[in-house]
């Protein structure tokens, strides 16, 4: 009787001899799964401020070209609070963002600086990584004043009359 061995007694070893390695797993894999899910909720938040600030972008550059024909102060002033209008409180870790709107001739520029801050992780700042990631953004648009377009369109007509004249003549 001694010397059976079944392998009921072969488990019941196995599982006498393993006792600490679950503890040891779970020290090392729990923690890499909660980092994983923070950066994962992090990367969330930084692509729907990226989101929230291309929206306020383009919404304030549409401001911007429904009154193409006011001047140049009050069009940046238009353009400019728009965009803070769109963005106010919705924008997630970041503090006062800020707004540059240029006009110049035949263009609109709108440009936000908002930075959010990193997550906290261990050795970013030994590997010379930045503690503030950029969701600010920049676009333009072209301004085409009522009387541009006007000019634009005379031109291209006398352009077309040119060409027809032209076509006659060598015809006969």
């Amino acid at each position: 009787m001694f010397h059976i061995n079944t392998i009921e007694n072969r488990k019941f070893n196995c599982a006498c001899n393993n006792r600490g390695m679950m503890t040891i797993e779970a020290c090392i894999i729990i923690p890499m799964i909660i980092f994983i899910s923070l950066l994962l909720i992090w990367t969330g938040i930084l692509l729907y401020n990226k989101s929230a600030v291309n929206f306020a972008l383009a919404a304030g550059l549409d401001a911007g070209e429904e009154n193409a024909e006011a001047d140049n102060e009050e069009l940046c002033t238009i353009m400019k609070l728009k965009t803070e209008e769109l963005l106010k409180d919705r924008l997630i870790l970041v503090k006062d963002p800020g707004i540059e709107a240029v006009t110049e001739y035949g263009r609109l520029n709108l440009k936000l600086d908002a930075f959010m801050q990193a997550p906290p992780v261990p050795l970013t700042a030994d590997a010379g990584l930045s503690e503030l990631w950029d969701t600010g953004g920049e676009k333009y648009r072209l301004r085409i004043r009522k009387s541009q377009f006007i000019r634009t369109v005379k031109r291209a007509d006398e352009l077309i009359e040119e060409k027809s004249k032209v076509s006659e003549g060598e015809d006969n």
